[in-house]
């Protein structure tokens, strides 16, 4: 179906994700984290808005991301997927404790892009280790520094778990302890893109080491 369907501009794309995030961070009426009967109240009014964004996020992945007639554009894949990371760190922060069933298709969609996110540095690791292929010196130190970025917490007052996340563990209910100030979820995501941060760093940091 995608392949015969042109594939939108990325700057449209990401203008339509930020709409989305601007109704429900609208709808919410904070990003901070919340508790009981407060959290899952704000919850139920964002869920249509979320429901919307998840959708949509999912059908641009499938556009930019999954194997078409040539292969995916890396540049264009990483701001798709930082801007993705981006906004699903701010709405992970609204799923309640509990974790209610309407939130289980966010909670796939953040793990498809934790999926994605692995298979671009593979793809990327690939090209350059294996067929001998490059990429500009500093595009790569951009892509470091997004990572970077999206893997990192804000505040380094906590500290995140020595054994980390795998990608089909992090939102599970043993992965969600308590933390005071933060959403575990929150914590488990960034948990579970660090080791893919890693071995970005790992495999392909020496393009930004030899320039």
């Amino acid at each position: 179906m995608f392949r015969s369907i042109p594939q939108p501009p990325l700057a449209n794309c990401l203008e339509t994700l930020e709409r989305i995030v601007y109704k429900i961070g609208k709808e919410a009426g904070s990003w901070e984290p919340q508790e009981g009967y407060v959290a899952t109240r704000r919850w139920n009014r964002v869920e249509s808005e979320v429901s919307n964004f998840t959708k949509t996020a999912s059908t641009y992945i499938k556009f930019f991301a999954a194997p078409r007639d040539s292969s995916p554009e890396p540049n264009t894949i990483f701001h798709l997927l930082h801007a993705l990371t981006a906004h699903a760190l701010q709405i992970l922060a609204l799923v309640p404790a509990d974790t209610p069933p309407n939130a289980r298709p966010f909670l796939d969609l953040a793990n498809m892009i934790l999926t994605n996110w692995n298979a671009w540095v593979g793809g990327l690791s690939e090209e350059v280790n294996t067929r001998g292929g490059m990429f500009a010196a500093g595009m790569v130190s951009t892509w470091a520094d997004g990572l970077d970025t999206v893997s990192r917490a804000p505040s380094t007052n906590s500290t995140p778990s020595s054994s980390g996340s795998t990608l089909a563990s992090w939102a599970s209910p043993m992965s969600m302890s308590s933390r005071a100030a933060t959403n575990p979820l929150v914590d488990g995501f960034r948990e579970a893109l660090a080791p893919i941060r890693e071995r970005f760093f790992n495999e392909l940091g020496w393009l930004i080491a030899s320039r």
